[in-house]
């Protein structure tokens, strides 16, 4: 074997020994810092305009099931609906505003009205006096009003009253009225799911709590509007490529086929994390020469990912490549370059 040869094998194993060992050690980082994202919590920050940033945190599978069932949240039809979908829960999020409440006695009217009709009279000789000056005994009793919104239940369809408050009218008072509003707790919640396009489909329930009482209400309108994400050069996204594929010798124009293992770091696609590039750009890595029964260095200068035509889907399938391919053959006394194609599936 040559010096030449031995330098060239040398630096090859070396080269691939170092990626994977870069390789592992990012995946290690990166776990690391997922690690330190779950036990993160990201306060909720009251922003311009009335704008709040809610809080986040990670949570369990078993902490939303407990969430949702506090909330009266049928999670399980909201998970049958997403798997028609392709899709997977991804977050909840709930809103609440409360409303004090208001309690007051001999409180002045804000406005009157003249009565428009004259009171009935009777006429007994030659004086004319009321036949009764209190017909309703609203001197002598106290009135009070429940006062009711109306809305309509979510469920039945059919208009459920959600109570108000009350307001008192004392006819005797200077300042006659009461008013009894009742504290509220308006609650909007909202699931979130996330297909493997990313798209985001969210499930919405608004009730008004009063009373010890929650009243789930019928939503009139609910629209999410997403920005879709735009393809971006990653130029640190590793992967191992098992490649596979024929060439040519450019000497002796003789065929061969080889197999072998790549590693690639840059990739052109979605910035989705999990979700597969759409080119794959520089795989570098060692294989065999099927025919002249040699090792030899790949090189797949540009990969592009023809298994999403066939599943768009995040699998297997969607991880396979196809592009121009270069073999070396780093054993012969005579450097041997063959050009060719190679189909590679990532992992």
């Amino acid at each position: 074997m040559k010096v030449w040869q031995s330098i060239l094998i040398t630096v090859g194993v070396i080269a691939l020994f170092t990626v994977m060992g870069i390789m592992l050690f990012k995946i290690y980082d990166l776990e690391a810092q997922q690690a330190a994202l779950q036990t993160q919590v990201v306060q909720s920050v009251q922003l311009a305009n009335g704008i709040t940033r809610a809080m986040a945190t990670y949570a369990t599978k078993a902490d939303i099931q407990d969430f949702a069932s506090k909330n009266d949240l049928d999670l399980q039809a909201i998970q049958d609906d997403l798997s028609k979908l392709s899709a997977t829960l991804t977050s909840v999020n709930q809103v609440s505003v409360n409303s004090v409440g208001q309690k007051q006695t001999g409180v002045a009217s804000t406005t009157t009205t003249p009565r428009t009709t004259k009171p009935p009279t009777t006429t007994v000789a030659t004086t004319t006096t009321p036949t009764n000056s209190d017909p309703y005994n609203y001197q002598k009793n106290r009135q009070m009003l429940a006062v009711n919104e109306k809305f309509t239940n979510p469920t039945t369809n059919k208009p459920v009253n959600v109570p108000f408050g009350q307001v008192g009218f004392s006819a005797w008072l200077k300042d006659p009225w009461d008013i009894n509003i009742a504290p509220r707790t308006y609650k909007a919640t909202t699931v979130i799911g996330t297909d493997t396009n990313n798209r985001q489909y969210a499930y919405n329930k608004f009730t008004i709590a009063v009373n010890g009482t929650n009243y789930p209400v019928k939503i009139a309108n609910d629209v999410v509007m997403q920005q879709p994400l735009s393809n971006t050069f990653s130029w640190w996204s590793p992967h191992i490529y098992l490649t596979a594929g024929g060439a040519a010798d450019l000497n002796t124009k003789g065929g061969d086929a080889n197999v072998g293992l790549t590693f690639g770091a840059l990739t052109y696609g979605s910035p989705v994390k999990g979700v597969s590039p759409l080119v794959s750009i520089g795989q570098l890595g060692l294989g065999f020469q099927v025919v002249d029964q040699r090792p030899s260095l790949i090189l797949n200068p540009v990969m592009f990912n023809v298994g999403k035509l066939i599943s768009p889907s995040n699998s297997v399938i969607s991880n396979t490549f196809l592009g121009p391919s270069l073999q070396g053959d780093i054993v012969n006394a005579k450097p041997i370059l063959k050009l060719g194609a190679n189909l590679s599936l990532g992992f």
